[in-house]
């Protein structure tokens, strides 16, 4: 796919606008979704935007197939992976032979999720910390150390959300974790394993 790459850089900028306007003006009531994923995707480029040229937007990834029919690239260039979605991603089990319930090729490690190594709701607290003090440089370089993404199976997923040392890391970071730190702590701090694709 041949994407003009100065649209691509536009349309990333454009969306880093909006966060900085929401940012600055402390616009809490704001949808911060609707603007930094879109970045992140538009910051990424091919294989995260799709469309014609003007008409681009960002590709999701919700839901995505082991088969990789239609992920394949995407989930390759994500930043991280565990051993379990690799292994997923090599068995090629389609995700609709799941919903069919065949259970001859059926496994729960054969869903994938795609995850935000740092929980969205935590990025949006430590964007609003001193939103003030904020420049445009320190924020992108916020977003680019925090806003990572990684694939996970659905079992995985589930070990994030269990309660354990009175804790779930479905929405949160490790106690111990400060802003700066590994943004993939959540993942160490339940055993996944893995690492960059």
């Amino acid at each position: 796919m041949q994407l003009d790459q100065l649209r691509v850089e536009q349309l990333a900028e454009s969306y880093f606008e909006h966060l900085w306007i929401i940012i600055r003006d402390d616009d809490r009531g704001a949808n911060l979704r609707d603007f930094v994923d879109p970045w992140w995707s538009f910051s990424r480029g091919h294989p995260f935007v799709g469309g014609k040229y003007p008409h681009y937007s960002q590709r999701t990834m919700n839901n995505p197939c082991a088969c990789g029919h239609e992920h394949k690239e995407r989930l390759r260039r994500l930043d991280w992976i565990s051993d379990g979605a690799a292994a997923a991603k090599l068995r090629r089990v389609c995700k609709n032979i799941l919903k069919e319930g065949r259970n001859d090729l059926r496994s729960p490690s054969d869903r994938l999720v795609v995850d935000h190594s740092v929980p969205l709701a935590k990025i949006y607290q430590g964007i609003f910390i001193d939103h003030s003090d904020w420049e445009k440089d320190d924020l992108k370089k916020f977003l680019t150390h925090h806003m990572k993404r990684a694939l996970l199976t659905s079992e995985e997923d589930r070990a994030l959300d269990e309660v354990r040392d009175g804790q779930s890391l479905k929405s949160e970071m490790p106690r111990d974790w400060k802003w700066w730190d590994d943004p993939f702590a959540r993942y160490h701090a339940r055993a996944i394993a893995g690492g960059a694709p």
